[in-house]
């Protein structure tokens, strides 16, 4: 008798838990463009869970969005000729492809002096900006609390 429990699901949960709560000396980034994946890259957005959302529709559309987030978080390599990673964001608007919107998340090794940059050529225009905390290039970024609370609701709405 699991008194309502499903272990299966609550064993997820935990590995999740462990997965995102763990420390990792490396820097992680998100990792990912818009030509190359799905959408999803260039629309990484905040993720506002509400305390008193009690919507189960709600609370799987956040799901999914943490999901797919997630799906882009990963660590750095280490080092890269000596140099250690950081995380970068770049938007480029491609001018001779209708102003295509290109955005570009990844790990970087040769910094700039300017957290933030933009130049414009006859081709394209494009702002870089560099970050130096784990999944600072989301923008805004999916914070470690938005993510355990939103955990929390789901957990309960399933073991109910």
């Amino acid at each position: 008798m699991t008194n309502g429990c499903d272990l299966p699901k609550l064993a997820l949960l935990v590995l999740v838990l462990l997965h995102w709560t763990s420390d990792v000396v490396g820097i992680k980034c998100f990792q990912c463009s818009s030509q190359q994946n799905d959408s999803g890259c260039a629309e990484l957005g905040d993720i506002q869970v509400s305390h008193t959302t009690n919507s189960l529709a709600a609370l799987l559309e956040e799901k999914n969005r943490v999901e797919k987030a997630l799906s882009y978080y990963k660590d750095c390599e280490d080092s890269f000729g000596g140099k250690e990673p950081f995380c970068r964001k770049m938007q480029q608007t491609i001018y001779a492809r209708n102003n295509l919107r290109v955005v570009i998340r990844s790990c970087g090794w040769n910094n700039d002096s300017r957290d933030c940059y933009h130049f414009e050529n006859k081709g394209h225009a494009e702002t870089v900006c560099q970050c130096f905390e784990d999944g600072c290039n989301a923008a805004p970024r999916v914070t470690r609390g938005v993510f355990l609370v939103l955990v929390a609701l789901l957990t309960s709405t399933w073991l109910r």
